[in-house]
């Protein structure tokens, strides 16, 4: 069962791992069906399906999807995280927010020094700026201006990479509401000299997009079931560039194939690289048929476990029966877990009793308030 990538922290950095360890399969040479040279393309599965709408690549719009490389290569955030470990680290930031009183409702946010949006203009502070006064301003289309209106007070420019920001409360917390916590960020700063020429941003697709992370948009399906991306030749000028180097490969193609069955074919013929969730029924079949096919663990349950993503029933409990604390714990102490471990993903799942993915940091936290 291969993790589900799209939701992996720094993604790039994966595929720059994935690639120098040969954990994908091995072309065998030739042309991709897009016209990309195969030993140059990493294949990736294509997480959203068919996308009805692939050329809407404006990241603040509702109904943009962003699991085809807009969150992963085009858009970058303030700050990311280490979802094995709980740490947040700069990204596009060059260090974490300063808090500028004790009262934790003014702070300092340093850019780093150096990167530039795909179209070559320097990345500044007023990019910054115009970002939030723009979602403040387009809440009612961008759904996360709410989050920006109910949060900031003010905020001004500095100098060319420095921006201060006072909130409406105290937010000793202010880089999980403005960076990442698990998979992406609502903030994905869009290039100030492109939108700022739009006469109504949330009307506007923006394709191809200028880019802030390090590939580009060389071309998509028209029905969406695909999406091609090219490095950048200034690759270095992005904030994945300064933290973990060059990514390897020069072409990423995300690719949907259709059901589970034709994925796996897809895989055997050295077709697809990087996989989303598979069952252990379909990667008993890929790793028969395909030997170079690898997990992440050599033996089950084969995935990394520690994955912020969840699994598992999940219940709606805002609604009767289920809004009923009682109802909830009847229903708990009826399931026989195990049984619904190896009828979902053949028992590779971990149990958790709080309503939060079991992974290390959050098990060794709960363990610490108990124990402490």
């Amino acid at each position: 069962m291969a993790k589900r990538i799209a939701r992996t922290l720094m993604v790039v950095l994966a595929f720059t791992f994935v690639m120098s360890t040969a954990m994908i399969a091995r072309s065998q040479g030739g042309q991709t069906e897009v016209g990309t040279p195969r030993v140059q393309t990493l294949i990736m599965d294509q997480l959203d399906g068919r996308v009805n709408n692939p050329k809407q690549m404006n990241p603040y719009l509702q109904s943009t999807l962003t699991n085809e490389g807009v969150n992963q290569l085009a858009f970058s955030t303030l700050w990311e995280i280490n979802t094995a470990t709980g740490k947040l680290f700069p990204a596009m930031a060059e260090k974490m927010p300063e808090p500028l009183n004790k009262d934790y409702t003014s702070f300092k946010i340093t850019l780093r020094q150096g990167m530039a949006w795909s179209d070559g203009v320097e990345i500044t502070a007023d990019d910054l700026a115009y970002n939030l006064d723009m979602l403040i301003k387009n809440k009612a289309g961008f759904p996360y201006g709410g989050v920006i209106d109910g949060l900031v007070k003010s905020f001004k420019v500095l100098d060319k990479y420095t921006l201060q920001l006072d909130t409406k409360a105290p937010q000793p917390r202010l880089d999980t509401y403005l960076g990442v916590t698990i998979y992406g960020s609502g903030l994905r700063l869009v290039p100030k000299h492109i939108f700022e020429k739009q006469a109504d941003p949330t009307k506007f697709d923006f394709y191809p997009p200028v880019t802030s992370g390090p590939y580009t948009v060389k071309d998509v399906d028209p029905n969406g079931n695909w999406f091609l991306w090219e490095k950048r030749a200034d690759w270095a000028k992005t904030d994945v560039g300064m933290i973990v180097g060059e990514p390897k490969p020069q072409y990423i193609l995300f690719r949907y194939y259709g059901p589970e069955e034709k994925r796996i074919i897809a895989g055997t013929q050295h077709n697809l690289d990087v996989f989303d969730d598979i069952t252990p029924e379909s990667w008993d079949i890929l790793r028969a048929q395909n030997p170079t096919a690898k997990t992440f663990l050599n033996a089950f349950p084969w995935a990394d476990m520690d994955d912020p993503c969840e699994r598992g029933i999940e219940l709606l409990d805002s609604k009767p029966p289920f809004d009923n604390v009682n109802v909830r714990w009847a229903f708990a102490l009826a399931t026989n877990i195990s049984d619904v471990s190896q009828a979902t993903f053949g028992g590779a799942l971990r149990v958790s009793v709080m309503p939060v993915p079991p992974v290390t940091v959050l098990q060794n936290t709960l363990c610490q308030c108990v124990t402490g």
